[in-house]
């Protein structure tokens, strides 16, 4: 049986959020916690939605649940 020693993300959109930010894994990480949020409250990924400024909220070093409520109000939800 051959293994492969190359690690398989927890997460199945932590490629996605990996790309989204850019090889930032500080953002990454953090937008990876928005999206866990987002996906307990509406039951979707916030790549699944309407865009939003993700990148000024964590430069603005608001917290992932302050962000998600933002976001879902902004769009209704």
């Amino acid at each position: 049986m051959k293994v492969s020693n190359v690690a398989k993300p927890l997460n199945p959109r932590r490629a996605q959020i990996e790309e989204y930010a850019g090889g930032s894994i500080p953002f990454a990480d953090w937008l990876q916690r928005v999206d866990e949020i987002c996906e307990r409250r509406t039951g979707m990924s916030v790549l699944d939605l309407e865009d939003f400024r993700w990148r000024d909220a964590f430069d603005d070093d608001e917290r992932p649940a302050a962000a998600c409520r933002r976001f879902l109000e902004e769009i209704g939800l």
